[in-house]
């Protein structure tokens, strides 16, 4: 018999299995908090779309996206609050500010109002 020494991409699948077998297990709440916590974009917005369908908790974990460093996954929070009718959904909702991460460039000193005549 021939055995092939593993290459570095067969150990790199390896891990890749073992780690989609682990969140498999792992259900519920856990397992969507374990999969929002990953690197994959695309597996942090479909653990948005499952969290949303646990009530209340689930409410809670999209609205700990908000703060996520990818903006795909804060838009989809975002967008999923936007269809809830919890309250805790909506506060956080109207409250979230994407502008909040912005520096001001230049503070305006000196400004009328009465000079601006739209007729």
């Amino acid at each position: 018999m021939i055995y092939e020494k593993p290459t570095d991409n067969s150990n790199i699948i390896r891990e890749n299995d073992l780690i989609s077998s682990y969140t498999s297990a792992l259900e519920g709440l856990e397992g969507i908090r374990y999969r929002l916590h990953g690197d994959s974009t695309k597996e942090k917005v479909d653990a948005l779309l499952e969290a949303f369908q646990y009530g209340h908790k689930g409410i809670d974990l999209v609205i700990q996206a908000l703060g996520d460093g990818i903006r795909e996954v804060r838009e989809s929070a975002l967008l999923l609050l936007s269809y809830s009718s919890e309250v805790t959904a909506e506060q956080a909702f109207w409250n979230y500010l994407p502008f909040a991460k912005m520096q001001c460039l230049h503070t305006l000193t000196e400004f009328n109002l009465d000079c601006y005549n739209p007729e």
